[in-house]
């Protein structure tokens, strides 16, 4: 079967704890499993209906990530809606933000704090 190469805008990298922090709808699969490791994606309903034809057929399914890391779909989740600050479809875990990186460039990646083209998220107990 060929492949298909696209290029999809809103993929992001995340740790797991991203589902306790944002809404998520989950169609298929787990929030608390989804992204337990580094080899799996969660997408959303347009990417699985785009790629799969439905939800159903998505689910444990494989995309490739830059051509060379195969990573399981592990979750779909709702499209969000239109007036959201996101416009998430698909999460992979965030370890793989270095893996198409050389290993002196993921060190640097890792270490340094001057480039840092990441969004950090922070979930705020209420006390009182």
């Amino acid at each position: 079967m060929p492949h298909h190469r696209q290029f999809e805008n809103n993929f992001y990298f995340a740790d797991p704890e991203i589902f306790r922090i944002l809404s998520f709808t989950f169609l298929k699969g787990q929030a608390t499993t989804a992204l337990a490791n580094p080899t799996q994606i969660v997408i959303n309903r347009r990417i699985a209906e785009k790629y799969f034809g439905s939800v159903d057929r998505a689910l444990g399914k494989q995309i490739e990530f830059e051509g060379s890391i195969p990573l399981e779909i592990s979750g779909i989740f709702e499209n969000f809606p239109a007036q959201s600050s996101f416009e998430i479809e698909l999460i992979s875990h965030f370890e793989n933000y270095f893996t198409i990186e050389p290993e002196a460039v993921r060190s640097f990646l890792k270490q340094d704090w001057m480039y840092n083209p990441v969004t950090s998220l922070i979930l705020i107990r209420r006390t009182g």
